[in-house]
C-alpha cells in the first residue's frame, strides 16, 4: 500500500491501495457523538452507515488462509480518540448481527473504552498480561447484547506500544475460543504499529486530513507488511 500526494500531509490526495485491500472511508470527526457509543450508533446515519461499510469491507476480503478476520486492530495515527471510537463502534456492529464479540482496550495511557461502553471497571488487559486473570473470566459485560469488554488496566503497566506480539497472542488470543471477534483498541501509534498487530488478522489505521504525514502513514504500513499483517483499510478523520 502506498499514498500518492502533491503535498506532506493526508489531505484530498489519492489513496492507492494493493490488490485486495479496502477502500478508504471518511468519519466526519465534528459529527462524533458525546454520549456513550452504544447509544450514538444509529441506522441511517453517516457514522452508521460508514461502520457498516467497514464491516462488510472487511468481511468481503479474501485473505490468503481463505478464513474470514476474526481479530482486528483499530490503530490511530494523530487520531487516537477517534480511533478509539471506531473500535467501539465497530464492535457494536458485528454483536447487533449476532456475533459474540470482544473489545480489548489496548491504549493503556489513554483507555476510552470503559467511557464509550459505559461500563464500570473490571479486570483490566493488565492484569491478564500479568499473569494475574485469565483472559476468559475478564471481560465484562456491556448493554449491548453479544458484546463485552476486556478493560485496559492499571495504566502503571506497558501501553499497547510495549505489549509483546508472543505475550498477547499466548494470554489474550485465547478469547476467540469463546468470541466470535476480537476487536482491539490499539490507542495512537507514534513510531512504529503496537507489536500485538502481528498476531491480529489485520488493521484498521485511522489518520486526520491536513495533519497525519503521509511519511508516517507509508512507514507504518510498511511495518505492518513486514509483520504480515493486512491492512484493511484507512479512515480519514475529517473536520468537515
Amino acid at each position: 500500500m502506498r499514498i500518492r500526494s502533491i503535498d506532506d500531509n493526508v489531505g484530498t490526495e489519492e489513496l492507492v491501495y494493493a490488490k485486495g485491500d479496502a477502500l478508504a472511508h471518511q468519519l466526519p470527526v465534528d459529527r462524533l457523538p458525546a454520549a456513550p457509543a452504544a447509544g450514538g450508533l444509529h441506522g441511517d446515519d453517516l457514522i452508521g452507515q460508514l461502520i457498516r461499510s467497514l464491516r462488510l469491507s472487511i468481511s468481503a476480503l479474501v485473505r490468503p488462509s481463505a478464513a474470514p478476520a476474526r481479530s482486528i486492530a483499530v490503530v490511530g495515527i494523530d487520531a487516537g480518540a477517534e480511533a478509539a471510537f471506531i473500535a467501539a463502534n465497530l464492535g457494536i456492529s458485528y454483536a447487533r448481527t449476532g456475533v459474540t464479540t470482544v473489545i480489548v482496550d489496548a491504549n493503556v495511557s489513554g483507555a476510552m473504552q470503559q467511557d464509550l461502553l459505559g461500563v464500570l471497571p473490571g479486570i483490566g488487559l493488565s492484569a491478564v498480561l500479568a499473569g494475574v486473570s485469565e483472559a476468559r473470566t475478564a471481560p465484562v459485560g456491556t448493554s449491548v447484547r453479544n458484546l463485552s469488554l476486556l478493560s485496559a488496566g492499571s495504566a502503571d503497566t506497558d501501553d499497547a506500544d510495549h505489549v509483546d506480539a508472543e505475550r498477547f497472542h499466548r494470554r489474550v488470543m485465547p478469547l476467540l475460543d469463546w468470541q466470535d471477534m476480537l476487536i482491539v483498541d490499539g490507542g495512537n501509534a507514534t513510531s512504529d504499529p503496537p507489536a500485538l498487530c502481528e498476531v491480529m488478522d489485520g488493521v484498521v489505521l485511522v489518520v486526520r486530513r491536513n495533519k497525519t504525514e503521509i511519511a508516517r502513514v507509508d512507514h507504518i504500513t510498511q511495518r505492518l507488511s513486514a509483520m504480515g499483517t493486512t491492512v484493511f483499510g484507512i479512515i480519514i478523520a475529517t473536520d468537515v
